[in-house]
């Protein structure tokens, strides 16, 4: 089971509020993503070290697997478990 996501927020907030819609959106109605919370505790901890910058928004991606062992029936037991994050600083759009 596998998920992915992206996006673009003005602020940290803003970034705080997506990455826990994002993550509620693909992983609650898949049970099988036991990583739920280290994922979240992490995903936030990376857009808190992002320094404070008006001038500048935020992009976010994000994906993670879990994997079990061939033959066994989902979820149990996991094998593998996998998460990548990525926030940086872009500059702003201006309309």
């Amino acid at each position: 089971m596998s998920y992915s996501f992206s996006f673009r927020a003005a602020t940290k907030a803003e970034a705080h509020t997506k990455v826990t819609s994002e993550l509620d959106q693909y992983l609650t109605p898949q049970p099988q993503h036991r990583e739920r919370q280290q994922a979240g505790v992490t995903a936030h901890a990376f857009i808190d070290l992002l320094e404070d910058d008006d001038a500048m928004d935020i992009m976010f991606s994000m994906n993670g697997s879990v994997g079990w062992k061939y033959g066994a029936v989902a979820p149990e037991p996991l094998n593998s478990v996998q998460t990548s994050i990525a926030a940086y600083h872009v500059p702003k759009v201006t309309a």
